[in-house]
């Protein structure tokens, strides 16, 4: 229970994503996959062959029939959205976007190159559906609204450098 669980990775996130992670694991959530628990994903200093076997195992337990993809956003679309996620909505009280935002939920800045787009839905729609242990709560939003969101987090494509963990000791 010290971090996710690997049984669902295949639906989570992207194989690309995941052979750079276990290639050089860096922090998802600063402050560890449980808040406070410090826990975090060693770096086991895999070969590229070896973070390409392992992701390759969890490929193959991916399932078919989720499909969703993202809707090109128009400007003004990404501005509500974006003006949403900022002041009106409570994500950032635990997630980060960019410069902005907590550090007990996941980094969203590169949602897009992370995460299955399925999954993003789901995880906005309903949190603990797939993550049962997930403690993100569920927030009743218009459908309209948890679209443009979930559009709005997987088309969003900055790049940020990989954050580190946060030490416990210094961040109480």
């Amino acid at each position: 229970r010290n971090g996710p669980d690997l049984s669902i990775e295949s639906q989570r996130v992207q194989r690309n994503w995941l052979i750079g992670y276990l290639s050089e694991p860096h922090a998802v959530r600063p402050f560890g996959y449980f808040p406070g628990s410090g826990s975090r994903m060693p770096n086991y200093t895999l070969t590229d062959d070896e973070a390409e076997a392992l992701t390759d195992h969890f490929v193959k337990k991916r399932r078919s029939g989720l499909t969703t993809s993202s809707e090109e956003l128009s400007l003004f679309s990404q501005q509500k959205a974006k003006l949403l996620l900022q002041e009106k909505l409570s994500c950032l009280g635990c997630h980060r976007l960019g410069d902005l935002g907590g550090k007990i939920g996941p980094d969203l800045t590169n949602a897009a190159s992370r995460l299955m787009p399925p999954f993003v839905d789901m995880m906005i729609l309903n949190p603990r559906m797939l993550v049962p242990e997930s403690i993100m709560p569920k927030v009743p939003l218009p459908s309209g609204t948890a679209k443009l969101i979930g559009n709005y987090l997987k088309s969003a494509g900055s790049q940020s450098e990989k954050p580190s963990y946060l030490s416990l000791i210094d961040h109480e």
